[in-house]
């Protein structure tokens, strides 16, 4: 079974300055005449970290990771101007050519396959292959899955607190949206604790401990959760099926998705749709796997994929 490489540090790093509002943080480590790949973080709002380098064989690969606007590293923290799908996938071009690569692998996993996916559309002759784990299509089905009848049945105890912070659990998703970015960071601190436990629970960050609420809602937390639900009230800034309708795009791209069947966050159902829309891309599906990256299984069916591009 494959293992993540080694823990590397990146040669070069630097803020790309892309409007009047945002500057970038990049990196990249690695080998610099290797195979270029950039790396979309999910979340949205929460950034890359350094294991995000080592899904990728550092001799053999040119790897180029980023924080999306608002997020992690990148100036200001939780800006919320100027920060719309359009504007990423403007940043990540802007990127390539900053670093002078003709054509680049695209690789994404959860909010990162909706992005990947939508920038690969719109750049596909600057993408040598697509590889999207969790792949989360920005369909109101999904939407109402995590918010609506879904997950409340999964994980009724934890949607249970979340909801007796709220008015009612008709439309939760706008009701935390409202108050998370309204002005009131008390207030959103009593909605983020129950729904981030639900959060951390879906992704298979799952302990007794932490849905005890025994944490704290730090300013990190408070404005990755801004950028969050700022995306995801505005159903990704896209049109409705816009990237399903839009697959065909992708018809000469070389597709990988990799899906873990017991994923609580992005259900099986949303990468099947692209695997039917796209009958040439490849569908991995991995039993007993939820939503995280860090699943052994998870991590052995990205990195048998990335080494096969480069064997």
């Amino acid at each position: 079974m494959k293992k993540l490489y080694p823990e590397i540090e990146p040669y070069n790093t630097g803020f790309l300055k892309v409007d009047d509002v945002h500057q970038v943080y990049y990196e990249e480590s690695g080998n610099p005449k290797g195979k270029p790949v950039v790396f979309l973080h999910g979340g949205p709002g929460f950034g890359a970290s350094p294991r995000d380098r080592r899904f990728f064989d550092p001799d053999k690969y040119r790897i180029i990771i980023f924080d999306q606007r608002g997020c992690g590293r990148s100036k200001p923290l939780g800006g919320l101007e100027n920060n719309t799908t359009q504007h990423l996938m403007n940043d990540i071009e802007q990127l390539r050519e900053e670093l002078k690569i003709d054509k680049w692998t695209v690789f994404g996993g959860s909010w990162g396959s909706s992005l990947a996916l939508a920038y690969v559309q719109e750049h596909s002759d600057k993408t040598e292959v697509l590889i999207i784990r969790s792949i989360f299509t920005l369909r109101e089905w999904e939407f109402d899955w995590y918010f609506k009848e879904g997950v409340n049945r999964i994980y009724p105890e934890y949607w249970q607190r979340l909801v007796s912070k709220l008015d009612s659990d008709k439309n939760v998703l706008k009701d935390l949206a409202e108050i998370v970015l309204g002005n009131d960071s008390q207030a959103a601190e009593k909605v983020l604790l129950p729904f981030d436990a639900i959060f951390m629970a879906t992704c298979d960050i799952n302990s007794d401990e932490i849905v005890k609420e025994n944490h704290d809602i730090n300013d990190f937390i408070y404005h990755s959760y801004r950028v969050f639900f700022h995306y995801f009230v505005n159903q990704g800034f896209l049109k409705e099926d816009g990237l399903l309708n839009n697959a065909k795009e992708l018809k000469d791209v070389p597709l990988i998705m990799i899906h873990g069947r017991g994923d609580m966050v992005c259900p099986l159902g949303g990468a099947f749709d692209i695997q039917q829309a796209l009958p040439h891309s490849e569908l991995v599906i991995l039993s007993e796997v939820g939503h995280t990256a860090h699943h052994e299984k998870m991590v052995d069916a990205i990195i048998k994929q990335t080494d096969k591009l480069v064997s």
